[in-house]
């Protein structure tokens, strides 16, 4: 859903002669999808993590119909608010337009992909296992953290808020 306003040239409130809002313009989008399909895996009564960035090693034998889970609703809106401003050098028309772009405006936590064998993002269920708290339970607190760390892939999620501020040339 892509909503957007624009005031021309001498529109909007007037200050003093001047119309501050004069070719001032916002944009809004939502952009939302139901999730994305996926296998849900057995876990492995192992280690998960073996390779540099393969998770191969999560499982290979499925729990439920070959893509008959699904990953959470995500949603994200966006906004963008610019400004022209026109001015004639030697004869020619020009613009600049300034804009404030702001990405996932509500910041909103989006869940893009998830591990096969627990449905989240943020955890393979390897520790949900008889193996897995004993491993836990054996390691040190550094060993604890790593793993964690290990587990919360940045691929799973989607953008956090990103502001962009920038100006545009028109010759």
């Amino acid at each position: 859903l892509n909503v957007d306003y624009r005031l021309g040239k001498e529109r909007g409130p007037q200050l003093m002669g001047f119309y501050p809002l004069e070719n001032f313009g916002v944009n809004m989008l939502m952009a939302f999808n139901s999730g994305n399909p996926y296998t849900r895996m057995q876990i492995y009564n192992t280690f998960p993590f073996d390779g540099r960035y393969d998770n191969d090693r999560l499982s290979e034998t499925p729990l439920s119909g070959v893509m008959a889970e699904m990953t959470p609703w995500n949603y994200r809106f966006d906004m963008k608010l610019d400004r022209r401003f026109n001015f004639n050098i030697a004869g020619f028309q020009n613009s600049v337009t300034l804009y404030f772009w702001v990405y996932n405006l509500f910041n909103t936590e989006n869940v893009r992909q998830v591990f096969q064998t627990s449905g989240l993002p943020n955890s393979t269920g390897f520790l949900t296992t008889t193996a897995g708290q004993q491993w836990y339970n054996s390691v040190s607190e550094d060993i604890k953290q790593k793993y964690s760390m290990r587990t919360w892939d940045y691929n799973h999620w989607g953008i956090p808020r990103q502001m962009r501020l920038g100006l545009k040339m028109h010759f």
